[in-house]
C-alpha cells in the first residue's frame, strides 16, 4: 500500500529534517515570497505540493512581491464585479446610453479557453493589486496618466499609484514620478520632486531606467505629453557654465544639478 503524503512528511520530521511547512509563518513567506519574485511558474507549482503551502502562498506578502514580468505592461481587464466576462465600452452609442456592456464581444476574438486563460490572469492582477504589488501600482500609474483621458482625479490616482511603488524603491517609479512633479505648477511639488531626482540620480543608472520608461512607452498608445512648465528652469544663473551643455544631455558633462535637472525635463517631455 503506498504511503500517504501525510505520512511520508510526519516520517521526513521525525528523522530530524525540516520542510517548509515546519518553519515558522513569517520565514515561510519570505521563502515563498522570494520564490514568486522569480517566477509565477515555481510559486504556482509550490501551490500544488500541499494544502499548507497553497495555503500560505496565497498570503498577501507573496502577491506584492508576485513578478510580473510574463504579463503584458497593458493588459486587458475581463474582471467585472457585475459582470465579469464583459468588455466596458465608454464611448457613447447610437442609443444615447454610456458605459453599455457588452458580453459577447470576446466570443468573436478568443476561443473559450483563452477567454478563461485571460480571466484567471485578470483575477491574479486584481489580487496583486489589492496587496499593493510595486509593479503593478507602477505600470497602472503609468496607463492612468499617459493613456486616458486624465482629468483632475484620475491624475491624482496616477501619481498616487506611482508614489505607492517609488515607496518601495521601484526605480522606474521613482524617476517618473520625481519627474512628474518636476513639472507641477505648485513650487513646493517642484522642489520636492528636484530633491528626489538629485538623489536618485546618484544611486542608479539613469540612461537604464530611461530606457526602461522609454520601451513602456512605446508598447501603448500615448494620449498625453508631459509638457512644461512655460518660461520655467530651475537653474536661473546667467554664468552657469553648464548652460551650454544642457541641449546635449550628458551626466559627466553637466556638474550644475539646476541644469541637469532642466536638460531631464526636457528629455523626458520628448519621449
Amino acid at each position: 500500500m503506498a504511503e500517504s503524503s501525510s505520512a511520508k512528511r510526519a516520517r521526513f520530521e521525525k528523522q530530524g529534517h525540516a520542510s517548509l511547512t515546519t518553519l515558522p509563518s513569517d520565514l515561510g513567506l519570505e521563502i515563498l515570497g522570494r520564490v514568486a519574485s522569480h517566477s509565477i511558474k515555481d510559486i504556482s507549482n509550490v501551490k500544488l505540493t500541499c494544502k499548507e503551502l497553497l495555503h500560505l502562498a496565497e498570503h498577501d506578502s507573496v502577491y506584492k512581491k508576485s513578478s510580473l514580468e510574463k504579463f503584458a505592461c497593458v493588459h486587458v481587464n475581463l474582471v467585472n464585479k457585475e459582470k465579469p466576462f464583459s468588455h466596458r465600452v465608454d464611448n457613447r452609442c447610437d442609443n444615447g446610453h454610456e458605459d453599455q456592456y457588452i458580453g459577447t464581444l470576446y466570443n468573436f476574438v478568443y476561443s473559450p479557453e483563452e477567454i478563461y486563460s485571460m480571466y484567471r490572469q485578470a483575477l491574479f492582477l486584481r489580487r496583486c493589486r489589492k496587496s499593493g504589488n510595486p509593479e503593478l501600482l507602477y505600470r497602472d500609474g503609468m496607463v492612468i496618466f499617459f493613456q486616458q483621458n486624465c482629468c483632475s482625479f484620475r491624475e491624482n490616482l496616477a501619481l498616487q499609484n506611482l508614489k505607492n511603488a517609488a515607496l518601495t524603491d521601484h526605480i522606474d517609479a521613482k524617476y517618473v514620478y520625481c519627474t512628474l512633479l518636476m513639472v507641477s505648477e505648485d513650487k513646493e511639488k517642484r522642489n520636492h520632486g528636484l530633491e528626489m531626482f538629485c538623489s536618485l540620480k546618484m544611486t542608479i543608472d539613469l540612461d537604464d531606467c530611461k530606457q526602461r520608461v522609454r520601451s513602456f512607452l512605446r508598447g501603448m498608445w500615448v494620449r498625453r505629453k508631459v509638457v512644461p512648465i512655460h518660461d520655467f528652469s530651475f537653474c536661473n544663473s546667467t554664468i552657469c557654465k553648464a548652460l551650454n551643455v544642457v541641449n546635449n544631455l550628458d551626466d559627466r558633462e553637466i556638474t550644475c544639478e539646476y541644469c541637469h535637472a532642466d536638460a531631464e525635463l526636457k528629455e523626458f517631455c520628448n519621449i
